[in-house]
């Protein structure tokens, strides 16, 4: 089994705008998953947060992932999945202070 790598980034965001944290952690190749989790450690009212993939050339960084085209994410306010823009589901669950939030990926395609 490979050795698991961790690093921890810390994120302090101010004003009304969407950020995001991009990483130079790109998804091996031939990997057929991956698994990532984010935890939140300090999030002021009102503040929503997304975690998911997107490819580093298509991505708008002025949306969360899943809102653009080669990208998913969930976001913790409505607890919503989103796909290349579109809504998959939503299931209610918010996230917050104390949360871990865990994102799996698996390699579906050829």
């Amino acid at each position: 089994m490979g050795k698991e790598e961790y690093f921890k980034v810390t994120f302090n965001h101010t004003g009304p705008s969407k950020k995001a944290i991009i990483t130079n952690q790109a998804l091996e190749k031939n990997k057929d998953n991956c698994y990532y989790e984010v935890e939140i450690l300090e999030i002021d009212p009102g503040v929503t947060i997304a975690i998911g993939l997107s490819h580093k050339d298509t991505f708008d960084k002025s949306l969360f992932p899943g809102e653009t085209n080669n990208s998913v994410g969930f976001t913790s306010d409505q607890g919503a999945v989103l796909l290349n823009g579109k809504q998959l589901y939503t299931n209610d669950i918010n996230a917050g202070f104390g949360d871990t939030i865990g994102f799996a990926f698996e390699n579906i395609c050829d």
